[in-house]
Parts: structure tokens; C-alpha cells; sequence
């Protein structure tokens, strides 16, 4: 009898119900889901609006920069000289040099280029310009006449033309 009063002693002392948490799903899970959806919707909303100012405004301002021109660089004789005479289209952003070696003359353009950024910042609500400058380089050479004086080059710019010049023999 005392065993079988222990036993009983032992059964009552375990728990006889499991206790389950209660999961409101409405608030666990649909109310989150609910959230990020409606942020996911105003991003994309923000998107487009930044893509529609984009098409009313240009992204990037550029001016029509070109190296290349209708004539090829030759010497005239004009008199004992020989004269070179190369057109600079844009005076402003150019700079050019001449050098001569081995008879031949090297005529380099070096362009520098700005390109404006208008960006508009969705986060900020302004608009921000940001400017960039390059450099274009171009180099024409060409040799110079049998009969021309290599040790008389001269240079000379002046309102956007260069004139290279070099005594006959």
C-alpha cells in the first residue's frame, strides 16, 4: 500500500495540462506586412516622381565639341615661307601647341570640356548641380617641306588661328 500510494504521490505532482500561447495573426503577422507594403509603395511612388522631373529637365547639359575639321593641315609658300594656318573653333576652353622634331610638326589641342549634372534628391526635396571638366586631347603631325628650314619655326596665335611659319632654304 505504500508503494502504490507514491506512485499516486508522483502522478500528482506532474502537470496535467500543456499550456499553448495564443498567436493573434492579425496583429503578428498582416499588420507588418501591411507596413512594408505601404512603404514599398510610397518608394516607388518617390521613383516615378523623380523619373518625371528627369524628363522634364535635361540630366546632363553638353556642347557639341569636335576635333576633326574640313581641312587637313598643309604648309602654303607664300614668299621665302612656308605657312601653316590652323583654325581654333573654340577659343574660350582650348589650348594649342606646336613642336617640331625630326622635320615634322606635331599640332596638339587640348579641350577641356564641362558637363553640368542638375540632380534632383528625393530625400532632401532640392535640387543639387554638380559640374565636371575633362580634357580632349587631339594631335595632328605631318612633316614638313623638303626645302623649309627646320631651325626657323615660329608660332603665332591669334584670334583662334595658329600660324606656324618656316624660312625656305
Amino acid at each position: 500500500m505504500k508503494q502504490k500510494s507514491i506512485l499516486t504521490l508522483l502522478l500528482l505532482t506532474i502537470p496535467l495540462t500543456t499550456s499553448f500561447a495564443l498567436v493573434d495573426i492579425e496583429k503578428e503577422m498582416y499588420e507588418p506586412a501591411a507596413e512594408i507594403e505601404m512603404l514599398d509603395e510610397a518608394m516607388n511612388k518617390g521613383i516615378q516622381e523623380q523619373h518625371e522631373r528627369n524628363l522634364r529637365k535635361p540630366m546632363l547639359i553638353e556642347e557639341n565639341h569636335s576635333f576633326y575639321t574640313d581641312e587637313p593641315l598643309a604648309f602654303v609658300l607664300k614668299g621665302n615661307q612656308y605657312i601653316l594656318e590652323k583654325k581654333i573653333s573654340d577659343v574660350n576652353n582650348t589650348t594649342v601647341k606646336a613642336s617640331i622634331k625630326d622635320r615634322k610638326v606635331t599640332v596638339t589641342e587640348t579641350k577641356k570640356i564641362e558637363e553640368v549634372f542638375i540632380e534632383d534628391s528625393v530625400t532632401l526635396g532640392s535640387e543639387v548641380t554638380k559640374k565636371q571638366y575633362f580634357e580632349s586631347t587631339s594631335t595632328e603631325t605631318l612633316d614638313i617641306p623638303l626645302e623649309a628650314d627646320e631651325k626657323s619655326f615660329q608660332t603665332h596665335y591669334e584670334k583662334g588661328v595658329l600660324s606656324i611659319s618656316l624660312k625656305k632654304r
